[in-house]
């Protein structure tokens, strides 16, 4: 018997080049994508074919709005110490710390944002 859809072809490891060629090939495309070839994941990390390590933004985005949804739902008080600028949308203050010290306290909505700067 004929195979209507063609067997899928072997896992390529730690060649991006096949592996890009392959989703070229084979992916529809529909919106713009990174030029990145994961490998593998731990915890809340990705890394690509090279071991260069991501913070996988899908799990760090959901635990925010988890965050969010039982700050608004159940009314706890969420404290986060980050460089991760994601939280500021998040957030009604906002407490920059310089040097161990508590620097200034701002309300969210005094912050203001520009691409690439915050004031």
């Amino acid at each position: 018997m004929k195979e209507i859809v063609p067997s899928p072809p072997p896992i390529v490891r730690n060649d991006a080049a096949a592996v890009q060629a392959l989703f070229q090939q084979n992916v529809v495309p529909s919106y713009g994508r990174f030029e990145i070839v994961l490998s593998h994941g731990a915890g809340s990390y990705v890394f690509d074919v090279a071991g260069k390590r991501y913070l996988d933004l899908g799990t760090g985005k959901a635990i925010i709005e988890l965050l969010r949804q039982m700050n608004k739902e159940r009314g706890v008080t969420v404290i986060s110490a980050t460089h991760d600028f994601k939280m500021l949308d998040v957030s009604d203050r906002i407490i920059w710390i310089r040097d161990g010290n508590i620097d200034r306290i701002e309300r969210r909505e005094d912050v203001k944002i520009h691409m690439g700067e915050i004031h």
